[in-house]
């Protein structure tokens, strides 16, 4: 068996500071310390408050905006900063009473829907097209195992919005697109807005749904094209442990607490920072306050999935401002993508058929020397992970597989296997 050569943004001679708090965060035998955790709801002297400037604050179509999406009015809104962050916002919940069950439905019940794309979708024959529908049926036919951990709602681990993100090869697709939820547009046009990324126009999203054993490993997001455009995430339900560390993964990372309702913006220097959610901690999400936008009744089968789970909204701009999809947008990946997908500029081919999961992973012998390629897989949260096996030559026509043993990129492990002309 091969072993995974150095994480990406790590030389072999330095520490991997970001590693090491990912796990130190992640471990609950014994517990970690959470007591340097930011906590922006009671903002330590390590932050400072970031002013929202009149000229937008006084501007009534940024006023129309905020009520057509359930926020509060801009000038009551908290924003921080971190001064070792540039480029990073961090917004305290600035919805309205009632309009976090409002995101929430929408999350669960509307973005799934065909024709946007999900993690069931490469898995499950015929998908049901609302998997909400379904999961309330399975509610009705047998209300304590709806949601076990087999069932399909549980199983919904990311859904992709306009640009279609391709979490194997992390590239967008000119013609893998469908349109982009006008409410997503309106909701981080305005926070684009109050912040001054006055170009800034959304154009891809991801629904991230974690449960308490969730985790997403360290990385980075530079497969958009533009990539001095924000980055902003909102989420909703259980809390969270965020780390933000730097361009490499020696800074060590700052942590902070992500609660419902928080939005995130990483721009400027953070906006290619490595971050991570090294843990999901259960909050009383059930004590959201309610009015006329989503009654009790309604909401009781949403409070029972958002008990134990936690749902992000990711959205970004993928093309520079004024331009279209470029002809080569990534020079080296294959242009034409399909069951068997080109990696890096090696010309060699990995099939989905050929990638273990994380549960069943089984390695295989090798008869000859490994090959040197970068590949990606999909951990068991449906995101993606990075292994780099080594030698190039000795093995031009190889196969590889990723045996993605557990949920992080640091624990997956390559096997080199037969190429398919010794087979």
């Amino acid at each position: 068996m091969l072993e995974p050569s150095p994480e990406a943004g790590v030389s072999p001679t330095v520490q991997d500071l970001f590693k090491e708090e990912f796990k130190r965060y992640k471990r609950r035998k014994p517990e970690p310390d959470f007591r340097d955790v930011i906590d922006f709801s009671k903002p330590p002297a390590c932050v400072k408050e970031h002013v929202l400037g009149e000229e937008v604050l006084d501007d009534t179509a940024i006023g129309r905006l905020c009520d057509d999406c359930g926020l509060r009015a801009a000038r009551s809104w908290k924003v921080f900063q971190i001064p070792s962050k540039p480029g990073f916002f961090y917004i305290v919940n600035p919805f309205k009473d009632g309009y976090h069950r409002q995101w929430v439905r929408r999350c669960l019940s509307d973005f799934p829907q065909l024709p946007n794309v999900s993690n069931l979708d490469a898995h499950v024959v015929n998908r049901p097209s609302c998997l909400w529908d379904d999961a309330l049926a399975h509610r009705k036919a047998d209300a304590h195992k709806w949601l076990s951990s087999d069932s399909l709602i549980q199983r919904l681990r990311w859904v992709t919005l306009g640009y279609h993100y391709d979490w194997t090869n992390k590239v967008y697709y000119k013609d893998k697109v469908s349109p982009m939820p006008s409410d997503v547009n309106k909701l981080c046009t305005v926070m684009a807005k109050l912040l001054k990324f006055t170009s800034f126009t959304p154009e891809a999203g991801i629904v991230n749904f974690y449960h308490l054993d969730s985790t997403l490993s360290g990385h980075t997001d530079h497969s958009e094209f533009d990539l001095t455009a924000p980055l902003f995430s909102i989420s909703f339900g259980q809390d969270a442990v965020f780390l933000l560390g730097g361009h490499d993964r020696s800074t060590r990372p700052v942590a902070m607490f992500v609660r419902s309702g928080d939005a995130m913006i990483m721009s400027g220097e953070a906006r290619m920072a490595y971050h991570s959610v090294p843990r999901v901690l259960p909050t009383d999400v059930l004590a959201l306050a309610s009015d006329a936008v989503v009654s009790d009744s309604d909401w009781a089968p949403y409070a029972e999935y958002m008990s134990s789970s936690r749902v992000n909204l990711n959205i970004r701009q993928v093309l520079k401002p004024g331009e279209g999809f470029p002809e080569k947008p990534y020079p080296n990946l294959c242009d034409s993508p399909g069951p068997s997908t080109c990696v890096g500029s090696l010309g060699l081919r990995t099939s989905s058929s050929m990638l273990a999961s994380s549960t069943d992973a089984r390695s295989s012998e090798s008869t000859q020397g490994p090959a040197t390629v970068t590949v990606s897989s999909l951990d068991s949260e449906g995101r993606s992970l990075d292994c780099n096996t080594a030698d190039r030559a000795s093995r031009p026509e190889s196969h590889i597989t990723i045996l993605a043993n557990a949920q992080s990129t640091e624990e997956a492990k390559c096997t080199a296997i037969e190429p398919r002309s010794k087979r």
